[in-house]
This record gives C-alpha cells, structure tokens and sequence, in this order.
C-alpha cells in the first residue's frame, strides 16, 4: 500500500496573500487542486493523506467535493503542527504504514508535479530496491561561502543539488524520520531527507520538468505559463 502525504499547512505570510497559496488559482484551478489530481491519477498511489492547518480543514473538504467523478481513492484530512517538521511527523505517524509499503510526499505548492512525474519516480525506487527516491536539480549560478562580510569562499557547485518532491520513502526510512524528529524537532530548514540513515540506499533523478515551488507572487505567475503551455501542446 502507497501513500501519498501532500503537505498543505501554509499560511501564505511570505506570498502576501489573505488565503494561503495552496488555495491560489494557477489555470483555473487551486493549487492544492493540481496535487489531488496528479495523486488521483497516478498508479503508484493507493490512498491520500492531506496535512493542513486548522483553520483550512473547511476549505479542503469542499475542493475535495470536486473529484467526485475520478478513480475512487481515499482521501484523508489531518490537522498540522506548527512547523513544516511538525506536519511531516503528524503525516507520517497517521500513515500507520506497513512494512511492505511506501510514502510519497508532495508538497500543495508545487501545482507543476503531474502523475507521471509521480509514476516514473516510483518506478526507479521500485526497481532500484532503495529505500529513498527523489528528483533534484543542478545548481547553475555560482555559489559562495559567506565567512565575513569581506571574505566570501567560492564553493565546487558540483557537489552541491536542489531537491525537490516528491520523496518517495520506504518502510524503513519513515522509521528512520519518525525517529529522529521525536528525539528531537529541528528546525525547517533541514531537509527531511537528512533524517535518514546512511546506510539506508537512496536514488536521486535529475528532474526534467519545470517543478516550480511557489512561494512568492513572482512565482504564480511563472506557474501559470507553464501550466497554460503544457495545457495547450497536449
């Protein structure tokens, strides 16, 4: 059994905005609304479990009222914590997954992840026997290490990635983050995947479509060429 987690617990403070971004429209639809679909229609995908703040619980449930009419999933809805950390935890402790089974997690902002992004994805932590799978990105513009304000150390970019969700977890990597955040919760600027065991096998893909994270207004924008453009050559 494959479960997805979209966390969708973001109050839109840094998009300047009185709803937050999962519910802001790209193409027509919410963002949040983009997740579902990709999830509903994705073969890797067995159940869903959305992680939100409260005070959007509401609002999730009628968008859910919209997917009536496609493949019949379960569709869940839990309570966030107070930190992206926090709702991943809560995400994963609800899961109850079972050892022969997996999790993908998605995040509501990123509108651009689309089924078979999902799907070739899993296919590479199915056929690699890996208990970590994820997309990233190259880094293109130079890096520095700041030491002072006068000194800055020019940093091999090559050694360096941008991650990027959907993850996909095994059984035993789920227990290696549930774990690690009970002993104690870090801050969200670590990545999830850093909780994970080294001796745990992990595979990465360069990612090879535009999977834009929103999280200024700038963005939204970028988002909905992207989604028109990809709406129009299909």
């Amino acid at each position: 059994m494959n479960k997805a987690i979209i966390l969708a617990g973001g109050t839109g403070s840094r998009f300047l905005s009185k709803i937050p971004k999962q519910f802001i429209c790209i193409n027509g639809k919410a963002m949040i609304h983009h997740i579902i679909d990709a999830c509903l229609l994705s073969h890797s995908i067995n159940s869903i479990i959305i992680v939100c703040h409260k005070s959007w619980v509401n609002m999730v449930k009628e968008l859910i009222k919209d997917f009536s009419s496609v493949p019949k999933k379960k569709i869940e809805i839990v309570i966030g914590g107070k930190t992206r950390m926090e709702s991943t935890l809560i995400g994963f402790e609800y899961s109850r997954l079972k050892p022969e089974g997996s999790i993908i997690l998605l995040e509501a902002n990123r509108p651009c992840v689309d089924a078979c992004n999902i799907d070739k994805l899993h296919s590479y932590f199915s056929s690699s026997f890996v208990d970590c799978a994820f997309y990233f990105s190259k880094i293109k513009e130079s890096i520095f290490c700041i030491e002072n304000k006068n000194k800055l150390n020019n940093v091999d970019k090559s050694l360096y990635m941008i991650t990027q969700t959907p993850y996909i977890f095994s059984y035993r990597a789920v227990e290696d983050i549930i774990f690690s955040l009970k002993e104690k919760m870090p801050s969200d600027e670590k990545d999830i995947i850093s909780f994970i065991s080294v001796s745990r096998k992990k595979v990465f893909i360069e990612s090879d479509f535009n999977n834009i994270k929103i999280t200024h207004p700038q963005d939204a924008i970028f988002a909905e060429f992207i989604s028109r453009t990809e709406y129009e050559s299909n």
